[in-house]
């Protein structure tokens, strides 16, 4: 992750759960929905921010890890039962074959090398765990530009199909879109 994106995490975290999507119950529940009924005893949330889908698993799944770049983000973390530390995508600290599930939510477009952070949870996962994601992408592939532009804080919005690329040592059991 680029030196500014740090400092722009650290100015943020005071102010991030107030932001309408962060704790939005409907795509939290969305996002949590698409997991299917079994037990997960082990999981990672990539991306943990301030903690607001954790604390959501937490209460309906379990205990969990979570990993963010943002010291300040996991700072503001309260709850016994998320273990938070810092951490980087492109170089998960945990064993092969740890997770049983490991989830990532609007973290996408904040990686610098989506190949090798997709490799590192592959590597984590267990055979038969759950990858769950989610990312906001442009309405339209042929879009992509502009939705970038409109965002205005330099960073690019994988288009569907780009995202669908790094899935490929992954076996993807169901694909949904919510708006």
């Amino acid at each position: 992750m680029k030196n500014y994106e740090k400092n722009y995490w650290a100015q943020r975290a005071n102010q991030y759960n107030k932001i309408s999507w962060v704790k939005n119950e409907d795509f939290i529940n969305a996002f949590l929905g698409m997991l299917p009924e079994k037990i997960f005893n082990s999981i990672l949330d990539v991306g943990v921010g301030t903690g607001a889908v954790a604390e959501k698993v937490v209460e309906n799944i379990g205990p969990l890890f979570g990993i963010d770049i943002s010291k300040e983000m996991i700072s503001k973390i309260n709850h016994p039962n998320i273990t938070a530390m810092v951490g980087d995508a492109h170089k998960l600290e945990f064993d092969n074959n740890t997770f049983d599930l490991i989830y990532m939510r609007n973290v996408f477009h904040y990686i610098d090398n989506p190949d090798l952070a997709f490799s590192e949870i592959y590597r984590c996962l267990k055979l038969g765990g759950y990858f769950l994601f989610s990312q906001v992408v442009p309405p339209d592939d042929s879009i992509s530009e502009e939705y970038d532009w409109l965002v205005g804080r330099d960073i690019h919005y994988p288009t569907q199909g780009e995202i669908l690329q790094y899935f490929s040592q992954f076996s993807i059991s169901e694909q949904n879109n919510y708006i």
